[in-house]
């Protein structure tokens, strides 16, 4: 699950906050702090492993580089990227919602790809990609 961080517009506070993928623990928030004016703002997204360590991976809406078998048309099917030239696996690529566009996702700094592809599928809403990604899309896309 995702840690987000949010800003009470009442009283200028920071504070973040894992949320699953359900709006029951903000709105918890909301009423602790009695304000109905808490906003998600751009934060840091990563995830700690159980030696307290950050680790990290990522995830695309595209290939950069490799050759990959089409994935199954389901929530979870995946297929390997492999690299043409050497044969290793880069990542892989993930359907998150039934009948989408998979997305393309690589391990990153202490994450093996399963861990990489779990990470991404325990973020993932409604929507194709990771709430994290999307909240930084729709941010950016405002901040123009």
């Amino acid at each position: 699950m995702p840690v987000y961080t949010y800003l009470c517009k009442d009283c200028g506070e920071k504070f973040d906050l894992l949320v699953g993928m359900t709006s029951e623990k903000i709105e918890f928030k909301r009423k602790k702090r009695n304000s109905k004016n808490i906003e998600k703002t751009l934060g840091s997204f990563n995830v700690g492993n159980s030696d307290g360590k950050s680790s990290s991976s990522g995830c695309a809406k595209s290939r950069l580089w490799g050759e990959y078998e089409k994935a199954g048309e389901k929530k979870g099917d995946f297929s390997y990227l492999i690299d043409p030239r050497s044969g290793k696996v880069l990542g892989c690529v993930l359907r998150t919602r039934d009948n989408v566009k998979p997305v393309f996702i690589s391990p990153g700094h202490l994450v093996s790809d399963k861990e990489a592809k779990d990470i991404i599928v325990s973020c993932v809403g409604k929507y194709r990609l990771p709430e994290p990604i999307r909240c930084a899309h729709s941010l950016s896309i405002k901040a123009k």
